[in-house]
């Protein structure tokens, strides 16, 4: 509002309609430029509103282990390989269900998670578990930036206990934007993945295919701002818009093989 009256105050003192005209638009220019960065582009911002909205909202977290962990092996403990900020562990969590979180690099949010929640910093590529220690393991949208992807879900099956389940979330190769444009959906990807491709990495590293499912939206302009502006459901309901083959991810549901 100060910022406002102020510049209210300067647009009485200029004179001439082409000169105010102008400072109108500097004005509005510098107000929207704050807005995105302080709101949506920084980092930190943005990081604490994904928190704020998704970690501790207990809808959220029932909503994503009835449609993606219902039926799934949740009496042990589950792992997350690759937790990031530790949404899934908090959001297991808070269902008081255990589970660890792995990471490369600690994470400041870790400490606000739940009691049933713990985490360990370490390379997904060789993670410090004894074998068949896990019922579950999650990995979510993360074997893309792994250095090696066959080795990291071999180690997955490692400490998967035999029949063990294994949900992976991989970015689709042929997803809308990365077709029109012809670009990666994030700069720190190594790679992405066609069905065929990861289905046959999944084969051939032991696990036993159960569901494949292909869902999601990313925008071909301005990406990264219209998927943080866009709610988990709009994301998924524009993906629904699409035919398969151009959605945003492969969600795989497996099984360790005996």
């Amino acid at each position: 509002m100060f910022r406002f009256r102020r510049a209210r105050e300067r647009l009485k003192q200029t004179r001439g309609l082409g000169a105010k005209i102008t400072l109108v638009f500097h004005w509005s220019k510098k107000q929207l430029g704050r807005l995105l960065y302080d709101g949506v582009l920084r980092e930190e911002s943005r990081m604490r509103s994904i928190y704020d909205e998704l970690l501790w909202n207990r809808v959220f977290a029932q909503k994503f282990i009835d449609e993606n962990v219902s039926g799934l092996t949740t009496d042990g403990l589950v792992l997350d390989a690759g937790c990031g900020i530790g949404r899934m562990p908090t959001a297991f969590s808070t269902l008081g269900k255990p589970i660890v979180g792995v990471d490369i690099v600690q994470h400041d949010f870790w400490h606000k998670a739940g009691q049933a929640a713990s985490f360990v910093v370490a390379d997904a590529e060789a993670m410090p578990f004894r074998d068949s220690a896990f019922s579950l393991c999650l990995c979510l949208c993360v074997l893309e930036e792994t250095e090696d992807d066959e080795l990291t879900l071999q180690e997955i099956r490692r400490v998967l206990r035999p029949r063990g389940d294994f949900l992976i979330r991989v970015p689709n190769k042929g997803n809308l934007r990365t077709r029109l444009t012809g670009k990666m959906l994030y700069a720190k990807h190594l790679r992405e993945y066609d069905k065929g491709k990861i289905t046959r990495l999944l084969e051939g590293a032991g696990f036993t295919i159960k569901s494949i499912r292909l869902a999601g939206f990313y925008s071909p302009i301005l990406t990264h701002l219209v998927n943080t502006l866009i709610s988990p459901q709009a994301w998924l309901s524009l993906g629904e818009l699409l035919p398969e083959k151009y959605r945003g991810v492969i969600t795989f549901i497996c099984e360790k093989a005996t």
